[in-house]
């Protein structure tokens, strides 16, 4: 960490030289490794310090901040949507390429809000393509304890969708609906640096939302399940699905949820007693109930405690997320 912030923390051109050395390694090596929890924070810091030293340059020649732009954790994310939807890739390593882009961009506080959105439709996408692929029978599996694995690629790209509306819902939903009023207004109206965007690659309208989890596939049951919790009360503040979608969700989850632990007759779930158990409780972060998917995200809070200061400033805390929906709320 010491050498990477020598050597990139002043010079945007030695940042992304270091990043391209290390993405290679990325690939072959840290991507395929089972739950590797603390190596891959080299490509994030290396994102972060690209950003620190534009925003370095941008405060020293305001004539030329506009000119130049982050573009370490664009790539990064772009290439990890590019083997997730790589059909010549083992199952496995899309997964993980999944779980590592959502962890990435819930927790990278320098992932502007157009490549939140991006992530978010780009994943939508291909479940949606995925769905329409499907005939009647080919849903469910013949023994029900394998529709996990039987759909695990969908299911866990879902999940991504889900988790980083999680953390980052609030900035994806203000971004959508700003950049549809500017598109709206022409050309003339959106900044520059978003111009060569079309509205169908940030869209994460209702429509779509309802279109995915009202699906007959259920991806939402298949999610860890303080993702599902807390995906169902983003979508209840910012409106991602119909009431009565929304209400059958929040019923099945408390079903799920409580009837193994059942004494007594439980209350019928709806948005507002998931927010009273969720204020009262609260999930605490989204490691906690079941994981049918046995999922990971690599990007989870670091626990070094010698390197951390490095990562720190460029870090997203689960708090700073409930902030954001509080304000909203």
């Amino acid at each position: 960490m010491q050498f990477l912030e020598r050597r990139g923390q002043h010079s945007i051109a030695a940042a992304r030289q270091l990043y391209g050395n290390c993405l290679s390694a990325f690939e072959s090596s840290i991507l395929i490794t089972h739950r590797s929890k603390f190596v891959q924070f080299i490509l994030f810091f290396l994102c972060g310090l690209e950003n620190e030293a534009l925003a370095a340059f941008a405060a020293c020649d305001h004539n030329h901040m506009n000119e130049q732009h982050a573009t370490l954790y664009r790539e990064f994310a772009a290439n990890l949507i590019e083997i997730v939807f790589d059909p010549y890739r083992a199952t496995v390593v899309r997964q993980s390429a999944a779980c590592y882009l959502a962890s990435f961009v819930s927790r990278g506080h320098f992932v502007e809000a157009d490549t939140i959105c991006e992530a978010v439709s780009a994943l939508l996408r291909w479940a949606e393509a995925y769905m329409a692929s499907l005939h009647a029978y080919s849903i469910a599996a013949a023994d029900a304890r394998n529709q996990c694995n039987l759909h695990s690629l969908f299911y866990t790209i879902c999940q991504a969708a889900f988790y980083i509306m999680c953390f980052r819902g609030a900035e994806a939903d203000r971004f959508f609906r700003s950049f549809t009023e500017l598109k709206s207004g022409g050309i003339d109206a959106i900044p520059e640096h978003l111009q060569g965007i079309e509205l169908s690659e940030v869209d994460i309208s209702t429509e779509r939302w309802n279109n995915v989890c009202g699906h007959s596939l259920k991806p939402l049951r298949y999610c860890l399940e303080t993702v599902r919790y807390e995906f169902l009360h983003i979508a209840n503040v910012f409106n991602l699905l119909n009431d009565e979608l929304l209400l059958r969700l929040c019923t099945e989850h408390q079903r799920e949820t409580s009837a193994p632990r059942r004494k007594k007759a439980s209350r019928i779930g709806t948005p507002a007693t998931l927010e009273v158990a969720r204020r009262n409780g609260g999930v605490g972060g989204l490691g906690r109930g079941t994981n049918p998917l046995d999922s990971f995200f690599p990007f989870d809070p670091y626990l070094l405690r010698g390197s951390h200061p490095y990562i720190e400033p460029y870090y997203r805390n689960w708090g700073e997320n409930s902030r954001d929906i509080e304000n909203i709320d």
